[in-house]
């Protein structure tokens, strides 16, 4: 059961392949069941699949936007119009995975992974899950040759599977 009383039929886990190796991901469903439900139907509808990690800066590793724009994604529920959760999960350390907040207030498939604490984002990002496995794997992603904050070189997650 979620916090919410609803029960959670998602993944628990999320392996991301990327070039650099493999990134496993805990999804954190008690705390954040909307935000896992909608990563959990992208990950199996293959959404993830071959997207590029388009932002990478001192703090995140940034992925889940088709146009590679930073602007784009949709979600799994609503009509793919996003959704609107809140928790008490914080930006605490590297390896936290946490949705990014649209400007008009929703989540949808844009995500990123912590490089370090992140206090600031804790009023926008939608904390839901963590590295479980493969914190050396984006600690090399972190250090890809970059343009400003985007990838110089094709980085993508090759494959997100459960």
């Amino acid at each position: 059961m979620s916090t919410t009383g609803t029960p959670y039929n998602g993944l628990k886990t999320c392996t991301l392949s990327t070039p650099l190796g493999l990134i496993t991901l805990e999804l954190y469903y008690l705390h954040s069941p909307l935000a896992c439900t909608n990563f959990s139907s992208l990950v199996t509808a293959g959404y993830y699949d071959g997207l590029p990690w388009h932002r990478v800066t001192q703090d995140v590793v940034q992925s889940g936007d088709p146009s590679g724009t930073g602007e784009g994604g949709l979600s799994s529920l609503n009509g793919g119009g996003g959704f609107e959760e809140r928790n008490r999960l914080k930006h605490t350390g590297a390896g936290v995975l946490s949705y990014v907040q649209h400007p008009d207030g929703l989540y949808r498939s844009q995500f990123y992974l912590t490089l370090k604490p992140l206090p600031y984002a804790d009023k926008s990002g939608l904390v839901f899950g963590r590295v479980k496995e493969g914190m050396e794997v984006l600690q090399r992603l972190a250090r890809v040759e970059c343009d400003g904050e985007k990838p110089k070189g094709k980085v993508t997650i090759e494959k997100a599977e459960g």
